[in-house]
């Protein structure tokens, strides 16, 4: 199959959490899962942009994933600065994006936006998002329910991406930019059995700090919605 039918996972992060048992797959795993009965299941390229390595042809491939990560897109690491290179390039050569929390806060540093620690602290849960207008790939419509863990956001947007929604505790939990970029500040390849491992498990985070909208999520929706966006125009 050539390579641009297929999607690059950019992951940046790799460190499997103590004590988490292998029911609970790394980022790689949980995106083939996550993107379920769509054709992209099947169709993804794993590299581990925390230990350096990164596509030899981006243009080659129909889009790219940035992952989670625990670790501040202000941290400056070099890592950080490479994902950042590429966001431009694939910014500049309409290379399509998806970015995933950690992943949408580079997607928008890089651009030109701004990220600073939020202002209500960590915000862990699950999360209403209202959105306020839809694209065509964005089929069903239906306003998305989805996992919340971060204690960073985006404060200031690149002037070419355009906010479709906030959630609680989460400015600009989700944006686009025309059918180029699809950004999420939340974690939709994180089910609430994952969050609730994962917090037992992660001195790190607080987990009292957790509060829930809803116990449904619309991982299915919205893999539906970024199957559709790799498959636009």
């Amino acid at each position: 199959m050539r390579s641009h039918e297929r999607i690059a996972v950019l992951q940046s992060f790799n460190e499997h959490i103590e004590g988490l048992g292998p029911q609970f797959p790394q980022d790689f795993d949980r995106f083939r899962d996550f993107f379920g009965d769509t054709k992209f299941s099947e169709r993804l390229d794993l590299f581990d942009v925390s230990s350096g390595e990164r596509p030899k042809s981006l243009p080659d491939y129909r889009g790219i994933i940035i992952t989670g990560s625990p670790r501040s897109v202000n941290s400056n690491t070099a890592s950080v600065q490479d994902l950042c290179s590429i966001v431009n390039y694939c910014d500049q050569n309409s290379v399509k994006m998806l970015g995933i929390c950690f992943g949408h806060q580079v997607i928008c540093k890089a651009l030109g936006g701004v990220v600073a620690k939020a202002e209500s602290g960590w915000n862990i849960g699950s999360r209403k998002l209202i959105i306020k207008q839809y694209k065509e790939y964005m089929q069903p419509r239906k306003n998305l329910n989805l996992t919340a863990l971060h204690n960073e956001e985006v404060v200031e947007l690149p002037e070419d991406l355009e906010c479709l929604a906030d959630c609680r505790g989460a400015r600009n939990a989700l944006v686009v930019k025309g059918s180029q970029i699809l950004s999420t500040q939340m974690h939709p390849e994180i089910d609430l059995l994952y969050l609730e491992k994962l917090l037992e498990h992660d001195p790190a985070i607080d987990a009292t700090l957790r509060t829930d909208d809803t116990e449904q999520l619309d991982a299915d929706l919205f893999s539906k919605w970024c199957a559709n966006f790799f498959e636009s125009p």
